[in-house]
Formats: structure tokens, sequence, C-alpha cells
């Protein structure tokens, strides 16, 4: 294969220069896929995404907080 930039090296008969693309390869089709692909790690890892990554704690135990007062919140 031929480099642009050097013109010193010549072309091999027979033998059609190779196509490539920059950089590597995209793992994903689009930003949806790899957003996709994400929040399944996430949820593999017992995560899942709030509005930040928090690791999963859900359950029928009862709500507790040091901080404030619970006693009104509703669990779904």
């Amino acid at each position: 294969m031929k480099n642009d930039q050097n013109m010193t090296t010549p072309e091999l008969p027979g033998i059609a220069p190779e196509k490539r693309g920059r950089g590597r390869p995209q793992q994903y089709a689009s930003a949806a896929e790899k957003q996709r692909a994400y929040r399944e790690r996430l949820k593999a890892e017992g995560k899942r995404v709030v509005a930040r990554v928090v690791r999963d704690v859900r359950g029928d135990q009862p709500l507790q907080s040091d901080i404030i007062d619970l006693s009104q919140v509703r669990r779904r």
C-alpha cells in the first residue's frame, strides 16, 4: 500500500491499493444503541439510572433517613 505523503514508493503491478477509513470502526450503529448498551451494563452491575448512577436498593424494606422525616412518603 502506498502512503499518500511518500511519493518514492512505487505501486505494485496487478495489485489494487486498499481503501481504508480513518480511525477504528464503530462499535455501535447509533447513539441510541450505545446508550441502551450502557444501561444494560449498569443493570448487570445492579445499578439503575435515576438522575445519577446509584446502586439498586429497591425492595420491601421501609425507607429510612437520619436527616428528614419520611413517614409521609408513599412507596409504590
